[in-house]
């Protein structure tokens, strides 16, 4: 909302015009345009993910770890009783790690096989999701399709129906006119 936003009124020639498409066309255009069908699809892709992520934990891991580190004391002396300073500690006390290893999963308490079958049903539940918010769509599009075609006609009966009362105001008129 904006407070210099103005509209221009539609005419009555604007209205009347009828609508080229269907209402599969509005249900076919809203399918692509609508962020709720995107988002619904992007769900079921991320829950195809988590289930293919699932069954990574059937297969070995090798790890690899490397480090490096020093320590500084404000305690530690030379050997006629001086302090050391940081960066000579730093240097001095330089250490280096290495690791690798490697887990199988032989038995992991049927973790690996419960988390696939909740990524699953995860998957499930988001296609129907996904089918809802079509079905939903579906109906929308075709409501609003509907209400519009209603007003459109009752518009134009509403347009006869001014044109038959011009007409018989016009004949009665006439007849006043005529003394009648």
């Amino acid at each position: 909302y904006h407070k210099e936003l103005e509209l221009e009124p539609l005419s009555a020639a604007q209205f009347a015009l009828i609508y080229e498409g269907g209402a599969e066309q509005v249900y076919q255009s809203a399918l692509t345009n609508y962020a709720g069908i995107k988002a619904a699809d992007l769900r079921m892709k991320s829950a195809e993910y988590r289930v293919r992520a699932s069954r990574a934990g059937f297969f070995p891991r090798i790890s690899f770890d490397a480090g490096v580190g020093s320590n500084f004391s404000n305690a530690v002396r030379d050997a006629q009783g001086l302090p050391i300073g940081y960066f000579r500690q730093y240097n001095n006390n330089i250490n280096q790690g290495y690791s690798v290893g490697i887990n199988i999963p032989l038995f992991n308490a049927f973790r690996t096989r419960n988390s696939i079958s909740l990524a699953k049903l995860a998957q499930r539940e988001s296609a129907l999701i996904s089918d809802n918010v079509r079905v939903q769509l579906q109906q929308l599009t075709s409501q609003a399709y509907l209400n519009m075609e209603t007003s459109r006609e009752r518009y134009q009966n509403l347009l006869e129906q001014k044109e038959a009362f011009a007409e018989s105001f016009r004949t009665m008129e006439i007849r006043f006119n005529a003394g009648l």
